[in-house]
């Protein structure tokens, strides 16, 4: 088995940009990207950091480079859906996934004779919708690479994991460009038609591509803000004044610290609805009476 001890080194869009420039402009990080990034922690995936900072060790998520599966997280789903079975099935299950993935139909055999599988060896609980929530796991990474470091690779802006399969991803556009849709649109056919980036297409199960469309009906109105805080319109904006790195080196410098600090935002909100969860499940029971505090 051929793993990765990492995610592949990815950059951000630049956060030092996004603080400075996007006083003047919404970017697709800061209007769509970063908001679905927290909505989606929020309905309980696991955040996989994967940029260029330095960071310890056990932050770091292994990988199959052929398929992106992030293989500890399959691995202990696959163990804890098959209590029967041992890691050499999970090597054999791994292995059927990457042959199954390379047949030229659109992952139609994955499909249906693996994602589908609902008996021994199965991979994902699909027995019911409770059981979907209960006893999968779910993760999303940022700028996941597909293909080679150096050769061909695309990078989809979120990736989301089913038990550590990328099952689905989204690509995110600029707000109200529609141009930029048809053109992830294209480029996607192309990908499409290249060998190299067929095991990763072959797995994808959705495809979401967003570009954030007007909020209000009244285009002139919409036009005329394009912000989250209704007061403040365009001219507002552009009467603003914006504090700009006096050089690349600096921007790139400051970009690897605020990394850091967007990691810690993202692992933060999660550990707020696993706290959230935990008291509302503890509450009942001290209230009750049946779990006391000594």
């Amino acid at each position: 088995m051929d793993v990765h001890k990492g995610l592949v080194p990815c950059r951000y869009i630049l956060l030092g940009s996004f603080l400075f420039v996007a006083m003047s402009e919404f970017t697709e990080f800061s209007r769509v990207k970063y908001p679905t990034i927290v909505h989606l922690v929020g309905m309980g995936y696991k955040y996989i950091s994967s940029n260029t900072c330095v960071k310890p060790l056990d932050l770091y998520e292994p990988y199959d480079p052929l398929t992106c599966i992030l293989t500890d997280k399959f691995t202990e789903a696959f163990l804890r859906l098959n209590p029967n079975l041992t890691m050499e099935d999970v090597a054999s299950k791994l292995s059927s996934i990457q042959s199954s993935l390379d047949y030229d139909d659109q992952g139609k055999d994955f499909y249906h004779k693996i994602l589908l599988n609902l008996g021994e060896g199965r991979i994902i609980d699909l027995s019911s919708e409770e059981a979907f929530v209960r006893n999968n796991t779910f993760q999303l990474a940022t700028e996941m690479r597909c293909g080679d470091e150096k050769g061909d690779n695309f990078r989809p802006d979120i990736t989301l994991f089913v038990n550590g399969l990328p099952l689905a991803f989204f690509e995110m556009k600029k707000h109200n460009n529609s141009k930029g849709i048809e053109a992830e649109s294209d480029r996607m056919k192309v990908r499409f038609q290249n060998r190299k980036f067929r095991r990763y297409l072959n797995i994808t199960q959705i495809m979401c591509f967003s570009n954030d469309m007007n909020y209000a009906d009244n285009k002139k109105m919409a036009e005329a803000r394009k912000t989250t805080m209704g007061h403040i319109t365009q001219e507002h904006l552009q009467q603003s004044r914006i504090v700009v790195p006096s050089s690349t080196r600096l921007a790139e410098k400051l970009e690897e610290l605020l990394a850091l600090i967007f990691d810690k935002i993202v692992v933060t909100s999660e550990e707020i609805t696993l706290l959230k969860q935990q008291r509302d499940e503890l509450l009942p029971l001290l209230m009750t009476g049946q779990v006391k505090i000594k």
